[in-house]
């Protein structure tokens, strides 16, 4: 089972799958002795959506959002150790990673904490 891939010269080793959706899936990887999140489109059918994301991603300049690192296409198809498939195509977004909780709108958190975070990312990802 494939456990690395590369990203523009930069082998990226995947540590653990943290979260998946509809659309893609994030995982904690290793890239030069640092952690990273990587986001991978379950098909490349998610280019254009990916597309955007990285754009809009690539003029946040905040200390509270984790910053876009690199963003490719899988070369290749793999199949990583949780029994997952990349599909060849795929598109890929590298974050910096960043400790604590997940900006998923279903996760725990206090009434307070939703309404700093939705004004964060307003004010540092809106259109």
């Amino acid at each position: 089972m494939a456990t690395e891939l590369t990203i523009h010269g930069q082998a990226l080793r995947l540590v653990r799958e943290q979260g998946r959706g509809a659309t893609s899936a994030v995982w904690l990887a290793e890239r030069g002795g640092q952690r990273v999140a990587l986001k991978i489109g379950r098909s490349a059918a998610q280019r254009p959506r990916f597309a955007d994301e990285v754009a809009r991603l690539a003029g946040v300049e905040s200390r509270r959002l984790a910053p876009l690192l690199d963003a490719d296409l899988a070369r290749e198809a793999m199949e990583p150790s949780d029994g997952s498939r990349i599909e060849a195509g795929a598109p890929l977004i590298v974050l910096g990673w960043a400790d604590g909780v997940a900006l998923d709108p279903r996760a725990e958190r206090s009434e307070a904490a939703s309404d700093e975070l939705a004004l964060v990312v307003a004010r540092d990802i809106g259109h």
